[in-house]
């Protein structure tokens, strides 16, 4: 509970660090977002379907990298790294989320529920 406060108070006053997070209550929003305490955070290393997709195709994909991603961070701890960007155009958090040391975006690009993001760039799903 004290390294969440910290987390929050850490985000709040707008501090880049590194920090260890304990699965507890998990809210994933989609495929690279999801929340820790009030913040959300958005994977910053790839880009996932969206949940409301232009196709049935992505839709499908999309509910598939929020299901896997709920998935992954309910295995145990995790570590939010800072990234060039603190924050999204809306205002999200951009971190990396790794588990002893490898990216769990990695892990969701290899499983074809995710692409490595890249500034600019719109790819397809389907």
């Amino acid at each position: 509970m004290k390294l969440a406060a910290l987390l929050v108070a850490s985000i709040l006053v707008g501090a880049v660090a590194a920090f260890t997070i304990m699965p507890a209550k998990l809210i994933v929003i989609d495929g690279d977002t999801f929340l820790v305490g009030k913040n959300r955070i958005r994977i910053a290393d790839i880009d996932a379907p969206e949940i409301h997709g232009v196709t049935a195709c992505e839709r499908d994909l999309a509910q598939h990298a929020k299901s896997r991603l709920k998935r992954i961070l309910a295995e145990g701890p995790y570590d939010l790294l800072p990234v060039e960007r603190d924050r999204d155009r809306y205002g999200r958090l951009l971190r990396v989320v790794a588990r002893n040391g490898h990216s769990i975006g990695e892990t969701l690009v290899e499983e074809g529920l995710a692409h490595v993001w890249e500034p600019g760039v719109y790819r397809t799903w389907c």
